[in-house]
């Protein structure tokens, strides 16, 4: 009964076979694999959303231009229209979201003197 005192509480750990273990990391290696690629996928296809929206966002922007452009292009020509020139020639800009030249369409639109 030498020695016995204290050795009651320690497990022995099984031993594993090589081919256990290497197994067992393997498959561990595939699940990991497995995961990365469904990261790596979920992301792809995140990416692919954001450009999407980022498409969309520009081509909303570029209408909104197009609207704004032809409201002014028209404004000025009604003005024009109605020989009030100088008016035309006065418009605020921030009437059209200081998005649009305002002088530049007026240039486009007024008749060649």
């Amino acid at each position: 009964e030498e020695g016995s005192e204290g050795g009651e509480g320690k497990r022995k750990i099984p031993k594993r076979e090589p081919e256990d273990e290497a197994r067992l990391e393997f498959e561990y290696l595939l699940l990991l694999n497995d995961a990365v690629y469904d990261m790596f996928s979920n992301l792809t296809e995140q990416m692919a959303l954001l450009n999407m929206e980022a498409d969309l966002r520009s081509q909303v922007i570029a209408q909104v231009v197009q609207d704004l452009n032809r409201a002014a292009a028209e404004e000025i020509r009604t003005l024009i229209k109605e020989d009030k020139v100088d008016e035309a020639r006065k418009i605020d800009p921030n009437r059209y979201q200081n998005i649009v030249d305002v002088d530049e369409i007026f240039r486009k639109v007024q008749p060649p003197t």
